[in-house]
Parts: C-alpha cells; sequence; structure tokens
C-alpha cells in the first residue's frame, strides 16, 4: 500500500503559501499608495525570499528517491518526468505569453519563452528570464533529477554518497558564499557555473539523505514506546525549528548571517515529522494535508499567471482595490487556489493518466 506523509505535505503546503505571499507582495509595490491601507500594509511587511524553492528542491529529492524504480530505463524516467512537469507549464505559459505579447505589443517574447519548451531555461544555455519567472524552478527540477537518477543507477552506493556529498557540500559552499552575498538571479551564469542548477544539486542531493536516513531509523522508529517526557521534548524542538523557519521563510528576519542555517532547520524538521515523536508532528499528520498538498505544484506553476492579471488589471483601478482591499486580497487567493485545482485535475492528472495508457 502507497504511504502517505501528511505532515510533510502540511510543510509543502506552508512553502507554498509563503511563496504565493511573497509574489504577490509585488504587486502591491506598485502603488506606494497602498501602505496606508491596513490589509495591503501587513502584506507589504513580508518581505521574504527565495529559500522557500531551496526547501522545496529538498522534498523533491526526498520524494524522487522514496518512490522511484531505479530499474527503469533512463528514457521511460525522463518520459515520466517530462509528463509530469511540462504539461502545467505549457499551460501557464500559452496565455501569459499571449498577454504580454499584447500588453507590450511586441512579440519578442515568443522567443524567449521557447526555452522552457525544451526545459533548457535555467541550466546554462541561457539568461534570458521568460514570461513566467518561476517556472526556472521546472528547468533545474527535471535535469538535476535525471543526473541523479542515472547517477544512482550506474555506481556503486558508497561512489555515490561519495559524490553526492561532495556535491551537497560544495554546491552549499558556493551558494552561501557567492549568490546569498551579490543576490544573484536563478538565471545568472558565473562561467560555468548556473546559480540555479546550484541549488537544485544542493537541495535534491540533501533530500537524498534524508531519505537514506529514514529508510535506517524508520523500522527502529515504528516499534519504539516514546516516554511522554520525550515526547515533551521533541514537541519542544519540533515547534521552535518551525517558528524558525516560518519567521525567516516570511520577514527574512536574518540576523545571524547565514541563510543556510534556514535549510539546515527545515532539514531537521523533515526528519523529525517523518519519525513523529513529537506532538507537533502527530498534530500536523493529517489527511486534509494531503489533499491539499497534491495541489501545490500546480499553484505554485500557475500563480504568476495570476499575479499579473492582478498587477497589469485589477490592481491598477483605485476605485476597487483602496475601497474593497480585503475582498480583492480574498478574491485573488481564491482565483490562486482554482487555477491550481483546475490545473491538476484537467491538465496535469490527465497528462500522467494518458502517459500510462500509452507507455
Amino acid at each position: 500500500m502507497k504511504k502517505y506523509y501528511y505532515n510533510i505535505d502540511f510543510l509543502r503546503c506552508m512553502l507554498c503559501i509563503s511563496v504565493l505571499i511573497v509574489h504577490f507582495r509585488k504587486v502591491l509595490l506598485l502603488n506606494p499608495d497602498f501602505k496606508n491601507i491596513m490589509v495591503y500594509k501587513i502584506l507589504l511587511e513580508i518581505r521574504g525570499n527565495s529559500l522557500c524553492v531551496d526547501c522545496f528542491f529538498v522534498l523533491s529529492g526526498f520524494f524522487m528517491f522514496l518512490t522511484t524504480d531505479f530499474g527503469q530505463t533512463i528514457i521511460n524516467f525522463i518520459r515520466k518526468k517530462l509528463v509530469r512537469l511540462l504539461p502545467l507549464v505549457i499551460f501557464a505559459t500559452i496565455p501569459s505569453l499571449l498577454g504580454y505579447c499584447i500588453y507590450k505589443q511586441t512579440f519578442t517574447f515568443i522567443f524567449d519563452d521557447i526555452w522552457i519548451l525544451f526545459m533548457l531555461q535555467c541550466v546554462g544555455f541561457t539568461r534570458k528570464i521568460i514570461t513566467l519567472g518561476n517556472t526556472w524552478f521546472v528547468s533545474v527540477l527535471f535535469w538535476v533529477s535525471c543526473f541523479y537518477f542515472y547517477l544512482y543507477k550506474i555506481t556503486d552506493k558508497k561512489i555515490f554518497n561519495f559524490i553526492t556529498a561532495c556535491m551537497v557540500y560544495f554546491c552549499y559552499i558556493f551558494y552561501v558564499n557567492s549568490y546569498l552575498v551579490n543576490y544573484k538571479s536563478p538565471f545568472y551564469t558565473a562561467d560555468i557555473f548556473n546559480y540555479g542548477v546550484i541549488r537544485g544539486l544542493a537541495g535534491i542531493g540533501s533530500g537524498y539523505f534524508i531519505y537514506t536516513l529514514y529508510q535506517s531509523i524508520a523500522k527502529k522508529s515504528a516499534a519504539d514506546i516514546i516516554p511522554t517526557s520525550k515526547k515533551i521534548l521533541y514537541t519542544i524542538i519540533e515547534t521552535i525549528l518551525f517558528i524558525f523557519i516560518l519567521v525567516n521563510l516570511l520577514y527574512r528576519n536574518i540576523t545571524f548571517g547565514n541563510h543556510l542555517l534556514v535549510i539546515l532547520s527545515f532539514l531537521f524538521i523533515i526528519i523529525l515529522f517523518l519519525m513523529k515523536k513529537g506532538f507537533l508532528s502527530n498534530l500536523l499528520n493529517k489527511k486534509i494535508f494531503q489533499f491539499l498538498g497534491r495541489y501545490t505544484y500546480s499553484i505554485y506553476i500557475t500563480h504568476v499567471l495570476v499575479r499579473d492579471f492582478c498587477k497589469y488589471i485589477v490592481y491598477k483601478h483605485p476605485d476597487i482595490t483602496f475601497r474593497h482591499p480585503v475582498l480583492c486580497v480574498i478574491i485573488s487567493m481564491i482565483t490562486v487556489v482554482a487555477v491550481g485545482i483546475f490545473g491538476y485535475h484537467f491538465i496535469e492528472k490527465p497528462a500522467t493518466k494518458y502517459f500510462k495508457l500509452n507507455k
């Protein structure tokens, strides 16, 4: 039977909500008068940062090694990945591209967006930022997943562990000392080192080690009877880590000078949530989060399309946005979720079903 990790789905939902709030903040920056309205002022105070995407890479790595059949061929793995990732990107890119071309009265955007159809957007071949800037994550996820899949197939486990550990270590060193110091775009390529790929190699590699650790402790943890005192201790650690991660993802409250602490904290909380020895990890282990978690990829891909619609059409009408700020925010969020749910049920799921029937 397929096993579900509901509390991990909760973390996925938390990351998705953080991305939504941070990206919609950019809409409110268009009008300086928005800061005088309480609802908009609260949202503007949520600065956020890009670490949500790094946490997504970690979760992607964990679930990739947890669920992938490594007996299949690399060609079959590539086909599955393309069917899983690309349809939603095309679905979101086409209306966004057409809207930009009409709004800017130029068709040059079409040539920039071609890269994403070949999953080449953020792997060093181009530094063009396409219409939906958030989809760089998909290209990196695709190529880095293929790299780790093939490396795992052709190497001994000890060699794979060594190579992966080295890549995680050196990629995070490069990330901390270069990317986070200069705040470069993930599209930026310094010589041969693309910042997006560096983040993907580090995150998915970290997810692999979370997977191996989970495999080693899963059987032991299932048989353990945890006394109440230890449960309380685990709960305190879970709560502290959760609050620390949430505050830093939303408010960028970095006073310690190293963003890597947030990523390390996220790795620890994944382990704790998988072990489920604290009250918090068990409290959040509810089926409702599995229901919400299935939509996170679709919402992540399509939310920029909705945001840009609000940016160029809705929030440019002060008679609406100033008179009904709460309603505008609520409708924007509901629309994001609705489009994400539509994308899952009518694009993502049918594409996967079609692949299974025709493979």
